[in-house]
């Protein structure tokens, strides 16, 4: 039976202190596990009193995910305000990695622009050089 427009997982912040997440769909072992807590997970757009459903899980530690339990119960203590993914801080970092690619593209073709011209240049040279060379020199011997 269907669940008529009611959410299946429901769950609101508060309800839970620690988020343990199994890794076995990726890594095919049921005993990996990575931690976070539970205040920073991402909220539903429409509805910010309930936790998403869907959240970015790291799959190796950072500093919001953890595969050490006892990491994220200091974490819980200590009670620092974090979100597992910060929409603000990712935005800057992918404008900044654009910046950087565009950069390096321009850096390339300004040195394969100079490295064209060069070889013209060298072409040009070795052309001049053929056209100024005796096209049939006579011979010491004649």
């Amino acid at each position: 039976m269907k669940n008529k427009g009611k959410s299946t997982r429901p769950y609101k912040f508060g309800e839970f202190d620690i988020l343990a997440v199994n890794l076995q769909p990726s890594t095919g072992d049921w005993s990996k596990f990575m931690y976070t807590v539970a205040s920073w997970l991402l909220e539903r757009p429409r509805e910010p009193a309930l936790i998403a459903v869907m959240q970015p899980v790291a799959a190796i530690p950072n500093d919001v995910w953890t595969d050490d339990i006892n990491t994220c119960i200091s974490w819980l203590i200590v009670g620092e305000k974090l979100k597992i993914f910060d929409v603000e801080t990712a935005t800057k970092f992918q404008i900044a990695e654009r910046e950087r690619i565009r950069a390096e593209r321009k850096a390339k073709l300004k040195e394969q622009k100079a490295a064209a011209k060069a070889m013209r240049e060298a072409d040009r040279a070795a052309g001049r050089l053929r056209r100024t060379a005796p096209t049939n020199p006579k011979s010491e011997d004649s």
